[in-house]
């Protein structure tokens, strides 16, 4: 309900200032007071720290919405911003650079892991390292950033060279500056494949979602698995009139299934 909802806001908000209190601690103690962000006392409460987190989480989602905004008036309809511009802006106004600049992506990544903290699908590995085996060209197309990544070595204990995803085959929406569902970065593997003379028709995409994921990998041509194994990530988007006309190739309950319609017996 509401109120766990609001405890949640609360424990996070907390842990959030503790995190960026620990990593500045010096710069903070340079700038105590000077500005809203860091309008903290000298020992920080708990309640100090909740502030700080939710100014954080707030100058966050407000940042990101005036580049997306100021992204759209310049005529992209799914803009993606790159998430150590966005702390640069923020934190820029709290401190000079110099004394941060080198910490900026550890806090992207500490934000990160603690306010949408992810794990892997079961059988990952396995099903990667089958259709390795099979000499299948591997590739990535992902709303992501720079950090994303580095996910595989944490999260799996092999890089994406060990897992042999060339780095050709690697589309991120943070370096394009666009997100799914625009159909570019599908696009540009579309074309990188058919220099590796595979057609669209001969590959296969699987995504959670049927608008970020099903819709744009559909209007390049390439068949579509939607990938149904996590309530918490799935994406029907039911009664959306944009994927009223999309239907998967494939609907798989694990990755079992999509390598077992890859790899038939």
């Amino acid at each position: 309900g509401g109120e766990d909802q609001n405890l949640n806001l609360d424990r996070l908000s907390v842990t959030i200032g503790k995190a960026f209190y620990e990593l500045f601690a010096d710069a903070i103690h340079h700038q105590l007071g000077a500005n809203k962000l860091l309008a903290l006392a000298e020992q920080p409460s708990d309640q100090d720290f909740r502030s700080l987190g939710k100014e954080l989480m707030s100058e966050f989602k407000k940042t990101i919405h005036e580049i997306h905004a100021a992204k759209r008036k310049e005529g992209v309809p799914w803009p993606e911003i790159d998430v150590r511009q966005i702390w640069e802006n923020i934190i820029g106004k709290a401190f000079n650079e110099d004394e941060v600049q080198h910490k900026m992506d550890h806090w992207a990544v500490e934000y990160e892991v603690k306010t949408n903290p992810v794990r892997p699908m079961p059988h990952t590995i396995d099903c990667i390292g089958r259709l390795c085996s099979a000499k299948l060209a591997l590739g990535i197309i992902s709303n992501a950033q720079f950090y994303t990544p580095l996910l595989f070595p944490a999260l799996l204990e092999r890089d994406l060279e060990e897992l042999e995803i060339s780095p050709k085959m690697q589309y991120y929406s943070y370096q394009s500056g666009r997100s799914k569902p625009d159909s570019y970065m599908f696009e540009s593997a579309e074309k990188a494949l058919g220099v590796m003379g595979i057609t669209a028709e001969q590959t296969l995409y699987v995504g959670n979602d049927m608008l970020n994921d099903m819709m744009p990998a559909a209007q390049v041509g390439f068949r579509t698995a939607l990938l149904a194994a996590d309530q918490r990530s799935l994406r029907l988007r039911a009664g959306d009139p944009r994927v009223a006309q999309v239907a998967p190739d494939i609907v798989a309950m694990d990755l079992e299934e999509v390598v077992a319609c890859v790899l038939p017996q």
